[in-house]
């Protein structure tokens, strides 16, 4: 009888323990993105400028090597207790062939695989790039691709491997759906989300660069903009880079510390895929949970932009620096309006 009780006392509690174990890792979570917007912030004051989601990429999507370029995961580093990894991006030296310095080195599988496996492990154990109900702590985190499996399942020019994390930039993106072209010059017009490409000084000399846009650029507010979000992951979706079909491809599971071409988009996710107009446009919606959907993809193209592993909200930073959690039914209309920099929408969250 008593070890009965003392059966439906656990079976009582043991809820309310899980419920207060995730409170305290969403809270985790929403310290990891206020991090971040710190780091966004000293950046800013710093360099006089937001950080440009990557450095100079060509126009030209197949052109893997320019497009193998840091993404501004690594240009904040500096501003987020992480000199030491931003410093080993000065260098690399493979054999006997000389060392390379500067933002000229092409952050492809050549560099990453020039890593000692303990400096690996430095980049994929970044703490606060990962959510801590999804990921957890600890050991590292990053992708390894090989060229044969690249060959076989993926069909891209190719995979870039590196750290694996948890959220992305916001993107919004005018006039057409290629949002994964929000990393090349030639669509500046139409890219409309939270950070765009440097500014290149020297198309022969990538280290050549500065900041595109200030603050200003954020046109309906700061307190009105996404900035970075928790990317959707669904469960079995985590360390899969290698999903069947193109559009899928897009939505993996991507390292984000570089670009890759435009099927292997790692720094940003898009909420606006496409707008016209204020009653014409494509909006995806927040994934709830783990979700897989349409027919158990687990990189879903209806679906498959921001969401988290948190029971019904996804954690936003926002342009201030605050950190909001929103409601995954949330209406795209909304999402919308706090993507995009110069629609006119104000949004009072709650």
């Amino acid at each position: 009888m008593v070890i009965a009780i003392i059966g439906v006392l656990i079976a009582l509690l043991l809820p309310a323990v899980q419920a207060a174990r995730e409170a305290a890792r969403r809270m985790q979570c929403s310290n990891h993105l206020k991090q971040m917007g710190i780091g966004v912030h000293n950046f800013h004051d710093t360099m006089n400028g937001l950080p440009p989601i990557c450095l100079y990429t060509t126009s030209t999507a197949n052109a893997t090597t320019d497009q193998q370029r840091p993404t501004f995961w690594m240009l904040i580093y500096p501003f987020v207790e992480q000199a030491a990894l931003y410093d080993k991006l000065t260098s690399y030296q493979t054999g006997s062939s000389p060392v390379v310095v500067g933002f000229d080195n092409v952050f492809g599988n050549v560099w990453w695989n020039s890593l000692s496996s303990e400096e690996r492990d430095g980049f994929g154990s970044v703490s606060f790039y990962r959510c801590p109900t999804r990921r957890g702590s600890g050991s590292q985190i990053y992708y390894d691709p090989t060229v044969a499996t690249d060959a076989i399942n993926c069909d891209c020019d190719d995979i870039l491997a590196g750290p694996l994390g948890d959220y992305a930039a916001v993107m919004a993106w005018k006039d057409n759906a290629d949002w994964w072209k929000h990393d090349q010059d030639a669509q500046l017009d139409r890219s409309v989300g939270s950070f765009r490409t440097a500014i290149t000084l020297n198309t022969s000399k990538p280290s050549a660069w500065q900041c595109r846009d200030t603050m200003s650029w954020w046109q309906d507010g700061t307190s009105n903009q996404f900035v970075i979000g928790e990317k959707h992951v669904a469960e079995g979706g985590v360390g899969n880079v290698l999903p069947t079909g193109a559009e899928q491809r897009r939505y993996g599971d991507f390292p984000y510390h570089a670009t890759g071409n435009h099927r292997s988009i790692g720094p940003a996710r898009p909420i606006v895929k496409s707008y016209v107009s204020e009653t014409s446009y494509t909006a995806i919606p927040l994934a709830n949970n783990k979700e897989p959907t349409s027919g158990g993809l687990i990189h879903d193209t209806t679906r498959g932009g921001f969401g988290s592993w948190h029971p019904g909200i996804a954690n936003f930073l926002i342009g201030d620096g605050s950190v909001r959690s929103i409601s995954t039914p949330t209406g795209t209309a909304i999402l919308k309006a706090l993507a995009m920099v110069n629609d006119g929408v104000s949004v009072n969250l709650p």
